[in-house]
């Protein structure tokens, strides 16, 4: 080997390793997200302190990995919050009357040790009176000791449990409590009002 080409050939290995590298890093991405669920009958969990007694329910339920669900129920409407809060604060895009339903999907990578949920979505039935025609899928971004609202979608769209999977998988981990902006879709369709 003559010398002039000795030094090309640790560049070419170095670049050979880097190549190597990067191939191996992309075989090692971050963890596929997945989604599990937890149906909740919420007037059966543990009953909280209420701000109004007699007027307002508030109940804490365990959803999963120990994530507490609080639920609070007032007459015209039912909203559930996450982590250690009790205050379910307000939810942009949805109408006067809103009713929270039973099923939260959990969402987050998927481990050797279960789903580490980063974000959970959640169908509200809504409506500008106490008849309530319209769905919509409130997108939580969750936070260690409470969440955040990262998404409204209309609920009717053929798409909807979709889409909202695909927003957390496309923003969650760069959605940042108080400061990222959130995605709020005017509602599409009403019906039974």
């Amino acid at each position: 080997m003559s010398p002039a080409m000795s030094p090309t050939v640790p560049v070419r290995l170095g670049l050979s390793a880097a190549f190597l590298l990067l191939q191996g890093s992309a075989g090692m991405a971050a963890p596929p997200l997945a989604s599990a669920y937890t149906r909740h009958d919420f007037s059966t969990c543990r009953a909280l302190p209420s701000p109004h007694p007699d007027v307002v329910e508030v109940r804490r339920c365990a959803g999963l990995g120990g994530i507490p669900v609080v639920w609070t129920n007032e007459p015209d409407a039912s909203a559930v919050a996450f982590g250690r809060t009790e205050e379910s604060g307000p939810i942009p895009g949805l109408d006067t009357f809103f009713a929270v339903r039973g099923t939260i999907e959990w969402r987050g990578p998927a481990t050797g040790a279960g789903l580490r949920p980063r974000a959970a979505i959640v169908r509200y039935d809504t409506g500008p009176s106490i008849r309530l025609g319209a769905s919509r899928l409130v997108v939580y971004r969750l936070v260690p000791g409470g969440a955040c609202v990262m998404g409204v979608l209309d609920g009717a769209a053929p798409t909807a449990n979709a889409a909202a999977r695909a927003l957390v998988d496309r923003a969650a981990a760069g959605f940042v409590c108080g400061r990222s902006k959130a995605r709020i879709a005017p509602p599409a369709s009403r019906t039974g009002t």
